[in-house]
């Protein structure tokens, strides 16, 4: 789709702006795992449009949803670190960094092996939607005594 292929990383950025603008509103309403599930739930709905819909307005669409949580993900994703490692939450902090660097180096790389193989990218989108589901009902699940009530403020 190279009519896309110059807006692609500005829609993008401005997706992104537009929801971490708007983060703070939403997690006065919503605790941190029904937030992440949410931003799973907003990718798993990008990656469902590509596959389904894979025009310049679907293209459009999925990056909007999959570009507007990225950084809210990882801001939801410090504060419920605070909320688990109160006393030492930049083990835990670093720990997640870390996982999250070898799952960006390791998903580029399987998806790349999994496409040459198929000759299609639908595979590993699939997959990457597989994994977010189970990323979504890992979000939800509740430890006693971790959920901060709703309204209240986490540090």
């Amino acid at each position: 789709l190279p009519a896309l292929r110059e807006w692609f990383w500005p829609l993008y950025g401005a997706a992104t702006v537009v929801l971490t603008l708007l983060l703070p509103r939403i997690l006065r309403r919503i605790d941190n795992r029904t937030a992440l599930a949410g931003t799973c739930v907003s990718m798993i709905a990008g990656i469902a449009l590509i596959l389904v819909w894979p025009s310049i307005l679907g293209l459009a669409l999925a990056t909007v949803l999959i570009g507007s949580v990225l950084m809210p993900i990882v801001m939801v994703v410090m504060r419920e670190a605070r909320l688990l490692a109160p006393s030492d939450h930049t083990r835990l902090i670093a720990a997640l960094t870390t996982a999250f660097g070898i799952g960006q180096i390791v998903g580029p790389l399987t998806a790349a092996w999994l496409a040459a193989r198929q000759h299609s990218f639908d595979l590993p989108l699939l997959l990457a939607a597989l994994i977010l589901v189970a990323a979504s009902g890992l979000a939800l699940v509740r430890t006693r005594g971790v959920a901060v009530p709703v309204g209240e403020t986490q540090r």
